[in-house]
């Protein structure tokens, strides 16, 4: 009886890519950009090839969550080894219950969830021995994952194999955009990086008739996932969609209106502190002052002084001025208070004053509250941005991760620590613009002083304090 010819595997150029970045030297290596470009068949591919071509090499193959590994990625894994002509039981073994192959030379592939929600410091990862890695949808996996991983490669390397991490991707708004795509697109990508962007059209194995399928899919999801526009990453959830940003800049700055300033405290690490400023209902800064941390003034009061000079330029009075009170900034609004600045102090945790018929909160903080009704201004025009304040790009991805769920009648903002996780970074940006923003207040309603101080906001009056 004749065996079956199995097809010669043969790589689309851009899983050629792949092989020659690995081959290349290169330890971080990303590719795709949009879905049907063979990015999961081309990691099945390499490191089956590398495993038949290496001895007593051990490779780890992850993604978040293991029960979606085993239905996508494992399956994929089976089908490249078939067509490799592998027979599982006669080239390699299967321990299931441990989630690993064997092959006959001694090279084993590990199969392994990523979850930090299960795992939050990693530690099934932190033991492992690999030669190198490959995490499939790396963009659902939070950064610190993927540098655990990275720091887990190259240590059974006894004969010089590559040493590498290989991630697949769909565009993202988050760590994987800041620290892939966009040095790519500026040229600064480091020396032992590679990103591989490709799109559907890149896999040959795609019918044309599939090809215009996907052509006449709705705008939003075309240039996601099939055009691979990485600035366009709205979910159905997002607070903030790309064409409401869009409708919201402005060209033109107001020339009179009620100003505020919104300020959002760092806390850590490579967290910023910045300061916004509306006129009316116009966002018409943003600035990041310049903190010398080696100063030996206490940081708090080194924010208050960058925020007493803001204020004083923009002609703002400390009324109109909210400040994150929350960690860091608890002490910046005290070092304001002792000089007289009596700012407001903005706490996201606190709880909504907005109530059901039933007295239940329509939010489960006001963090929810004030970010759910600053979209809706967007929305209804009544909140713009001026086009051409710095840190415009910077803001855009912050109000695009911004998502919501709806439970128990209470509407819910994804926290700011749960976005740190999945983003790899605070939303610094849109945290400032929130607490600066305000709610239209009818003209003629009440006057604000612009007073610098408690002794200005008081000095015509007859009370004696």
């Amino acid at each position: 009886m004749t065996e079956k010819v199995r097809p010669r595997i043969i790589p689309t150029p851009k899983q050629r890519e792949a092989i020659r970045a690995i081959k290349g030297g290169k330890r971080y290596i990303l590719t795709g950009g949009a879905i049907s470009t063979a990015k999961s068949y081309g990691l099945a591919q390499i490191f089956i090839s590398m495993a038949m071509q290496f001895p007593r090499t051990r490779y780890g193959i992850f993604r978040k969550n293991l029960t979606v590994l085993k239905r996508t990625t494992y399956q994929t894994f089976r089908k490249a080894a078939y067509e490799y002509g592998l027979v599982e039981g006669q080239h390699y073994k299967v321990n299931r219950s441990e989630m690993y192959w064997e092959f006959n030379n001694g090279t084993q592939i590990f199969f392994l969830e990523l979850d930090e929600t299960k795992d939050p410091d990693f530690n099934k990862v932190k033991g492992l021995e690999l030669t190198a890695a490959g995490i499939d949808e790396m963009n659902e996996v939070v950064k610190d994952g993927w540098l655990i991983v990275g720091s887990r490669v190259g240590r059974e390397n006894r004969n010089g194999e590559p040493q590498f991490v290989l991630g697949t991707c769909n565009p993202a708004d988050n760590w994987v955009k800041d620290t892939f795509y966009t040095p790519w697109i500026k040229g600064i990508l480091p020396s032992d990086f590679a990103f591989i962007p490709s799109l559907p059209k890149d896999n040959p194995h795609n019918s044309q008739d599939y090809l215009n399928a996907l052509d006449r899919m709705p705008p939003q999801f075309k240039k996601r996932y099939v055009e691979g526009n990485w600035d366009y990453v709205d979910d159905s959830n997002a607070l903030f969609p790309n064409h409401v940003i869009d409708r919201m800049l402005v060209e033109n700055v107001p020339k009179s209106g009620l100003k505020s300033i919104g300020v959002d405290v760092s806390r850590e690490g490579t967290d910023k502190t910045v300061f916004s400023l509306f006129i009316g209902d116009t966002l018409t800064d943003l600035f990041v002052p310049d903190i010398d941390r080696s100063d030996t003034a206490p940081i708090s009061d080194l924010i208050a002084d960058e925020l007493i000079l803001y204020m004083k330029t923009n002609e703002v009075g400390y009324q109109q001025v909210w400040i994150d009170a929350v960690g860091n900034g608890g002490g910046v609004v005290d070092s304001m208070r002792r000089r007289g600045y009596f700012v407001n102090s903005f706490k996201s945790g606190e709880k909504t004053t907005d109530l059901h018929e039933d007295g239940t909160s329509m939010y489960d903080m006001l963090r929810s509250e004030r970010y759910y009704k600053m979209a809706q201004a967007g929305q209804q025009g009544t909140l713009k941005i001026w086009k051409h304040i710095p840190f415009l790009e910077e803001l855009r991805r912050d109000l695009l991760a911004h998502t919501y769920e709806v439970t128990d009648k209470q509407f819910i903002v994804e926290s700011k620590s749960k976005m740190k996780k999945r983003l790899g970074r605070s939303p610094d940006f849109s945290d400032a613009v929130v607490m600066g923003w305000r709610e239209p207040v009818p003209e003629g309603a009440y006057e604000i002083s612009t007073g610098g101080s408690w002794d200005d906001l008081y000095k015509d009056s007859d009370e004696d304090f």
